[in-house]
């Protein structure tokens, strides 16, 4: 990155200035655009919010916060990070089970357990028939 004169300026002719960036760089120099880059747990155009989860642990440690809003984008891999939901990725997907959230849960028709149990471990527990059985359906069966 080439450099102007003086910190905080930017442009091809070193005119522009940097608005102040709370807790990031500015992207200044001969070819920088003045935008701010948060550090880890910050977010918005100045990086002066905190994401959800905190400095500590932004996004509970399972997802990216995103700066243009401040929304958790949770972890999605169940080979590596496991597959996590909710606006602080705190939780396990509905459809992953275990501390890691790696452990897929059987479906049947778009639910788990087909609708009929509960999924723990990734084996379904507690089935019963729905009122709406017309046959004999397995829990976790298509």
């Amino acid at each position: 990155m080439q450099l102007c004169q003086l910190g905080s300026l930017l442009g091809s002719d070193c005119s522009g200035v940097c608005p102040t960036c709370a807790a990031s760089a500015c992207n200044e120099g001969l070819t920088g655009d003045g935008t701010c880059k948060c550090l880890r747990g910050y977010w918005g155009a100045n990086c002066d919010e905190v994401c959800p989860g905190g400095l500590d642990n932004p996004c509970s440690g399972h997802g990216t916060c995103r700066q243009s809003d401040g929304a958790c984008v949770c972890d999605s891999d169940p080979s590596t990070t496991g597959v996590f939901s909710g606006a602080e990725c705190a939780g396990c997907d509905p459809f992953w089970v275990s501390p890691f959230c790696n452990i897929s849960c059987p479906t049947g028709g778009g639910e788990v357990c087909s609708g009929r149990g509960t999924c723990d471990t990734g084996v379904c527990f507690d089935c019963q028939p729905r009122y709406d059985d017309t046959s004999s359906i397995a829990c976790g069966d298509a």
